[in-house]
């Protein structure tokens, strides 16, 4: 391994860990200018100015798609890691949008919630469905919506009382047909 290559990945790995150690910090970011946020922001910038690097350089002009992307890591990956600190960044941006006074804890912070009503919606409607059509999604998303708490107990940040604000119930079925009560929510 030549000198360069050892230099690249050890900026790789210092890019990396600005990433992991925000969602493991109990730090609290208290604004949208916090170090934690900004070493974050910096990453992606890497991760993004080296992919397009690898498709202008010169010396790699002559390379098919397939050699390129293997210089790179997956597409997949790298698409995850954009939604995330994408993500993450238009959560904080809302957040003190709102409350300019509080804080997020990055370490409390998961997509629990979010993956399960899609595995909900999956596996509405008689069984495991993970190619729904745009029909059976509005349908499966309207019963999980109106007919159960969207939190588990299997995540690894279950927590009723960080659950609560998701938590949507109604004590009579909306599938027998009859007039139902008003939903409560709790």
């Amino acid at each position: 391994m030549s000198l360069t290559s050892l230099d690249g990945c050890i900026e790789l790995l210092n890019h990396t860990r600005h990433i992991v150690k925000l969602f493991k910090s109990d730090k609290p970011i208290r604004s949208r200018s916090d170090l934690q946020l900004e070493n974050v922001k910096n990453a992606l910038t890497f991760f993004n100015n080296w992919e397009k690097e690898i498709q202008t350089h010169e010396d790699l002009k002559d390379m098919e798609g397939q050699e390129k992307a293997r210089r790179l890591m997956s597409w997949e990956t790298r698409e995850d890691l954009q939604c995330i600190v994408i993500g993450f960044e238009a959560y904080n941006d809302q957040y003190f949008t709102q409350f300019r006074h509080g804080y997020i804890i990055p370490a409390m912070c998961n997509s629990d919630a979010v993956e399960n009503v899609f595995c909900s919606i999956r596996s509405a409607k008689g069984g495991a469905n993970c190619h729904p059509t745009l029909l059976q999604y509005k349908y499966a998303l309207t019963s999980v919506v109106l007919s159960t708490g969207l939190y588990s107990i299997h995540g690894n940040a279950f927590s009723t009382q960080s659950a609560k604000p998701f938590l949507f119930h109604t004590s009579d079925s909306l599938r027998n047909g009859r007039k139902t009560k008003r939903p409560k929510f709790t």
